[in-house]
């Protein structure tokens, strides 16, 4: 007799790829904007590319259909001024016609890794996952929430660009290298989760040349910042619109000229490009405001949209308040998966999540 929900849980495959993509196209956000983020054209692929060491795992069942699967992402982080291995878990999915063992996903994702620390987001209104994962039971990792995010979507033409800042605005050469990761590396050590940066091509898609910096006199970085664009590997698909959502989508000229960003068509890729590791020395408001409005003017001819995200009590999250947007809520959250894991100290630094690895 053959057992029921019979299944086993292993690593991902190269040949998983398609039956990968299959299953995260299979959910979408629901709602009056009902949006799919996607790993096209191959999702093993997708996710090499976004981390190098991704360990993706897999519930398959006896006829080989992928039932469920998650990915944990392992990133070099800032925490208490040092850097250390954390493993971002995202992309939790399953099949909703069948039961999936979650702790022993979880098990088979997270018992052998090396990491002892793992984060994860979580969007506001995506009430079912957070009760699913905040539930109290044993096998499961405890979930601390650590902090309020939004991610903002903006019109380049909604910043202004600020005149008589008294800063030199270009583009990076391979000149400013050494500068730029010293810039970046100070950066990190008084703000907890941003990443460590070892060469700006470990990151896809990006390059020396895809920064762009805001400089005193003296020649010194003050800001620094990536538009990074990702549609290569990682894409955000709207796949209907319903209720104000649907009428708005037919006057993306009055959108426009309101200052917000227009609505992709449906099914289509939307056009946009994350500012990518922001880093504004002291996290003074108006170097924050000059560098944003220095960007979008670079910003204009290139996308529709431009994304920023922040925690809610940062200086950055408080600018950002102010600019026209259509933005989402997030929790990020940490797993006290491991009875030996060491927790971060609590946190006394202001803490950075890079959005383009969100």
């Amino acid at each position: 007799m053959k057992q029921k929900n019979s299944a086993h849980y292993r690593r991902a495959l190269p040949e998983d790829g398609v039956g990968m993509l299959e299953l995260i196209e299979s959910h979408s956000s629901g709602g009056a904007l009902d949006t799919v983020y996607t790993r096209r054209a191959d999702a093993y692929r997708s996710y090499l590319a976004d981390c190098k060491d991704a360990e993706i795992t897999l519930c398959v069942d006896e006829e080989g259909r992928i039932k469920a699967q998650m990915a944990c992402l392992p990133r070099r982080l800032y925490m208490g001024g040092e850097a250390r291995t954390a493993g971002y878990l995202t992309g939790l999915c399953k099949r909703g016609d069948g039961f999936v063992n979650l702790p022993r996903l979880f098990h088979a994702a997270l018992d052998d890794s090396k990491i002892d620390l793992f984060f994860c987001s979580i969007l506001d209104g995506n009430d079912g996952v957070f009760k699913m994962l905040d539930k109290k039971r044993a096998y499961m990792p405890e979930l601390r929430v650590i902090s309020e995010y939004t991610t903002h979507l903006f019109s380049p033409k909604a910043i202004k660009r600020t005149t008589g800042h008294g800063f030199a605005f270009r583009r990076a050469t391979e000149n400013d290298s050494e500068a730029l990761l010293l810039h970046y590396r100070e950066y990190g050590k008084h703000h907890d989760f941003f990443p460590e940066i070892s060469a700006f091509s470990e990151f896809p898609g990006l390059d020396i040349e895809c920064f762009y910096l805001l400089l005193h006199r003296s020649g010194d970085i003050v800001a620094a910042g990536a538009l990074w664009d990702q549609r290569d590997f990682k894409q955000h698909i709207v796949k209907k619109y319903g209720g104000a959502y649907k009428t708005a989508a037919k006057f993306n000229f009055l959108l426009r000229l309101l200052r917000y960003p227009p609505l992709p068509k449906a099914n289509a890729v939307a056009d946009f490009a994350y500012v990518g590791f922001f880093a504004v020395e002291r996290d003074e408001p108006a170097l924050i405001r000059a560098f944003l409005g220095e960007m979008a003017a670079i910003a204009r001819s290139r996308c529709d949209t431009l994304c920023v995200g922040a925690t809610a009590d940062s200086e950055t999250g408080r600018v950002l308040q102010g600019i026209k947007s259509v933005h989402f809520g997030s929790k990020l959250c940490l797993f006290d998966f491991k009875k030996d894991g060491a927790r971060p100290a609590p946190r006394k630094r202001p803490a950075y999540f890079e959005c383009g690895l969100l």
